[in-house]
This record gives structure tokens, C-alpha cells and sequence, in this order.
């Protein structure tokens, strides 16, 4: 038997759902999402010729795409929306779309439900025959979806959580669809505009994903919420979103692990339906710089203990979380926080830090064993900052806001 080959994740990418809402103006729209630091944009919900238009874009600004094409792209569960692809379908696909070099790959399915899977596995494989250098991709349903974890019912209740509907979505979408990232998407504040973050479903389907992206040894994928209102498609970003609450997931995502970060959606936040920029066009600038630098630092090692701090036990287990003593090199660190740690197969060790809470800064200190020289990783510039200190170090994170700490051995 051939060995599949996988797509091969070189780069950390930002990325944004359904790039241009206005044809018209793709080519401004295109332009402010370059400079505002996304290096991946996805043509969704847009038509064939649409798109042939908005590529050569792309390939002036160096930005990388993500392609979806009825010819071979499912949407949802609704049988009107379903492709069954042949292999002369893919085929034509991928030959329409190699002269683009920055493709980077198809969109086969957003959101495929159970009965979906070896459909969805079937595409990804002819675009690996046809298109070997390009990733087939796909994106699961969070499980505020079809699939849920069982309302009215205890965390700690007889039935496993591993059992539940939604951990099985997600440990048979990874088998079945034989995905070569895994993509997931949650809104918090399209569940509800008052969420708040310190405890939230958010970190349960996470921490799922995780857990079973991590298993498989496939690189996490995430969306997170940019667009304010749903469903409209008019909605100003700036109406209800802030840094703040972009910030907070971001941050989140990366103590999670997660190896690219899309937003649902970016069009409302640095651009609208003309020329202009839109009302969070800096705050999605200067976020996007920092989630660059803190992401290619990260890309290549692998997440390894996923914790928050004082949370109950109830719901450290219900969110698939490690216990924060399971950081050996960790004394104490401040409440409220999620703390992810990093290995890459030397002595050194990577602790990122990052406040749930969006409306209030988080004080306090960090105690360590004393074992490590500690520096901390700045955003701004993607450099290292010696602290100076071995057995503790002071904690300040701004509201939604992270931190990245490198520790190296004291020889």
C-alpha cells in the first residue's frame, strides 16, 4: 500500500473565513488584510469566477488561499449542499487551480456531520492524487451544533465524557475523514453576547479537540470569533467586539497548542464593503503582529500540559484539562489564567500564560523551582528578554492579554 502523504505545516498562518464581501472591492479588501498581517485567506460562500478573479490577487500580494468550489466542496449536513466527487471532478479542480501558487489548498467540507465522513474522506484523497502538494481541508461543527454533550446531565455522571456525543464527533471525524489538520470552530459570544470567558464551554470543546488532535500527531486548527452579530452579514465588528475580546481567544488558542488561527469573521473588523478600513483595523493589525511572532516561535514544538488555574475539579475534568502540578517546574501562578506549556526535545522549557478574563488584568507572581534561567518572550519584536531570575518572577497580563516564558537549565 502507497503511503499517504500528508501536508507537511511549515508556517504559522492567520487566516479569516470568507475574505471579500464585496467583489467590487476584493482587491482593497485584499490589500488591508495583507497589511494588516494576515498571510492566509479563505474564498468561501463565493463563486467560481469570483474566485478565478480574487486569485491573481493573492499571487501579487504573496497571500496564501484556502479554495472552495461546488465541484468539490460539502457545506453542512443539508443534502442540497452535498458534493459526492468523482475523480475526473478533482481532477479538473485541481487543474484549474495550479497556476496559482499560493493556493495552498481546497476547502472539501464545512462542518460534515457523521454521515458525512467518508465523503469527505473520499475528496481528501483524490486532491492528495491530484494535488499532493495542497491540503485538503476541512472544518468540524463545535458542539453547540448537531452534536452536544448531553444536556441536563453532570460532568461526573455515569456516562464518560469520552462517551459523550460531541468526543465522539471528534474522535471518528480525526479516524474517518483522515484529516491532515484539525480544524475546529467555537463562538463564544454567539452562544451569548454576555458570555464570559473564566468558565466557559469554549475550553471543553478544546480541550477535546486537543486531546484527540494530539493523539493523532495532526496539527490544531481554530477559528475564533471576529464577527459581532450573527447571523448578519452587514454586522460592524466594532459594534460590540474589542481587542479585548479578540485577544482573549487568541491567546487562549496558542496555550492550547493551536498552529493557525482564523477569524469568523475579519471582513467586518479591517474592512467593509468598500474601499475603507474597518473600524477594528489596528486592533486587528496589532494583534495579528503579536499572534505572528508568538506563533512561529511556537510552531514547531509541541504542546504538553494544558491547565487552568483555580478552577474546581468539576470542571478541570469536564474540560479535559492537566492539574497545574503537573507542571513540574511550576510552584504556584496567579488564579484565572490558562497555563499550556512546550516541549522540543532539549532541557529547555516554554510556559505561556494567558488571562481568560477580557474586562479585568490579572497580578501576581510566578514561583518556580528555582532550577531555570528565565526569560520572557516579547510579542512586539519576537525576542527573548533575560528576567533575571530563577525561583520567581512577577505576573502582569492586561485584560485577554498573554505571556510566553522560555526557561533554560542553570548550568
Amino acid at each position: 500500500m502507497d503511503k499517504i502523504r500528508r501536508f507537511q505545516q511549515d508556517t504559522f498562518y492567520i487566516s479569516t473565513f470568507n475574505a471579500i464581501s464585496s467583489e467590487e472591492h476584493m482587491r482593497a479588501q485584499l490589500q488591508h488584510h495583507k497589511d494588516t498581517g494576515f498571510n492566509l485567506v479563505e474564498f468561501t460562500f463565493k463563486d467560481r469566477e469570483t474566485v478565478l478573479r480574487a486569485l491573481p490577487i493573492c499571487e501579487e500580494l504573496g497571500l496564501k488561499s484556502i479554495v472552495q468550489d461546488r465541484d468539490f466542496g460539502g457545506i453542512g449536513f443539508e443534502q442540497d449542499n452535498i458534493v459526492v466527487t468523482t475523480d475526473e471532478m478533482v481532477q479538473r479542480a485541481a487543474e484549474r487551480y495550479a497556476p496559482f501558487k499560493e493556493v495552498l489548498g481546497f476547502y472539501v467540507w464545512d462542518e460534515p456531520a457523521f454521515e458525512n465522513f467518508s465523503t469527505c474522506r473520499d475528496t481528501i484523497n483524490r486532491f492528495r492524487r491530484f494535488a499532493p502538494d495542497k491540503l485538503g481541508f476541512s472544518v468540524m461543527v463545535p458542539s453547540y451544533g448537531i452534536y452536544a454533550w448531553q444536556a441536563n446531565d453532570t460532568w461526573t455522571g455515569d456516562v464518560p465524557l469520552e462517551e459523550r456525543p460531541y468526543a465522539k464527533y471528534v474522535r471518528q471525524y480525526i479516524e474517518e475523514t483522515d484529516c491532515d489538520v484539525v480544524s475546529v470552530d467555537y463562538y463564544p459570544f454567539a452562544v451569548s453576547k454576555e458570555a464570559r470567558l473564566i468558565e466557559n464551554d469554549m475550553w471543553r470543546d478544546m480541550g477535546c479537540v486537543r486531546k484527540y488532535a494530539k493523539a493523532a500527531g495532526r496539527p490544531f486548527w481554530f477559528y475564533f470569533q471576529g464577527k459581532w452579530d450573527f447571523p448578519a452579514s452587514d454586522d460592524v465588528g466594532g459594534i460590540g467586539m474589542t481587542y479585548e475580546k479578540l485577544a482573549v481567544q487568541a491567546y487562549a488558542a496558542l496555550a492550547y497548542g493551536v498552529k493557525q488561527l482564523s477569524y469568523f469573521t475579519s471582513s467586518s473588523l479591517v474592512s467593509v464593503t468598500t474601499d475603507a478600513k474597518g473600524p477594528l483595523y489596528d486592533e486587528v493589525k496589532r494583534l495579528n503582529h503579536k499572534m505572528m511572532n508568538l506563533g512561529t516561535f511556537l510552531l514547531h514544538k509541541e504542546s504538553d500540559v494544558i491547565c487552568h488555574t483555580g478552577l474546581p475539579e468539576d470542571l478541570r475534568q469536564a474540560y479535559f484539562l492537566d492539574r497545574p502540578e503537573d507542571i513540574a517546574f511550576v510552584r504556584a501562578m496567579p488564579d484565572r489564567l490558562i497555563a499550556g506549556t512546550f516541549t522540543d526535545g532539549t532541557d529547555a522549557k516554554y510556559l505561556m500564560l494567558s488571562n481568560k478574563d477580557f474586562e479585568n488584568a490579572v497580578s501576581g507572581e510566578l514561583q518556580l523551582d528555582g532550577r531555570y534561567a528565565v526569560s520572557l518572550f516579547d510579542d512586539e519584536d519576537g525576542t527573548l528578554k533575560p528576567l533575571g531570575c530563577a525561583d520567581r518572577a512577577a505576573v502582569t497580563l492586561a485584560p485577554g492579554e498573554g505571556r510566553l516564558y522560555v526557561l533554560n537549565p542553570i548550568v
